[in-house]
């Protein structure tokens, strides 16, 4: 006889479920909840299951998957800060599984400009990124050069390139002037 058939004809009935519980996910960054790009994987496949905008996501936030075990990638402020990884969150159907990522980042205590005004191994991470530029070559000075011709540019970094941001260069110009951070992916400045 067929799998759930009996000898009177009766059919038995299964039902699968296919639970979903939710991932609290906090970011904190010295403390404070963070703005992050998140990703998550399933743990076993490595499959993505979740992934925010490139730009990320204020956190917390709930994230809404399937139970199991996945691994979380965060990188904070979506971009510019290193990636971090926690493997094996369990995800439990119908519950909230809470996960907290802290980590603490040290302002740079004696960043410099050089003869140049550029602040050499330094990341000035926020401060209103208002425009993106891709330079025509590898010199931070373009970015530097298009902040200087930019009335609302008060500050600037430039992505070296094969660092955090793929392989070509970039340039972030911005509103504001954000702390600066040490960080060997980047050059940044000061509108003089």
């Amino acid at each position: 006889m067929p799998a759930g058939v009996s000898g009177a004809g009766e059919v038995a009935k299964k039902t699968l479920s296919f639970g979903k519980g939710v991932l609290h996910l906090t970011v904190m960054v010295n403390g404070t909840p963070a703005h992050a790009y998140i990703h998550v994987e399933d743990s076993a496949t490595h499959r993505g299951v979740y992934e925010s905008s490139v730009f990320g996501y204020d956190t917390p936030l709930d994230i809404d998957l399937s139970a199991g075990k996945v691994d979380v990638v965060i990188r904070p402020d979506g971009r510019d800060m290193p990636e971090q990884r926690v493997n094996g969150v369990e995800i439990l159907a119908g519950k909230t599984t809470d996960q907290v990522i802290s980590i603490e980042v040290k302002a740079a205590a004696s960043i410099t400009a050089d003869a140049n005004g550029m602040e050499q191994d330094t990341d000035r991470p926020g401060g209103g990124d208002f425009r993106h530029v891709v330079p025509t070559a590898d010199d931070p000075a373009l970015c530097q050069q298009a902040c200087q011709a930019d009335v609302q540019c008060k500050a600037w970094t430039y992505v070296k390139p094969n660092t955090v941001q793929g392989a070509q260069p970039n340039c972030w110009l911005k509103t504001g002037i954000p702390p600066a951070m040490y960080n060997t992916c980047c050059v940044s400045g000061v509108k003089r």
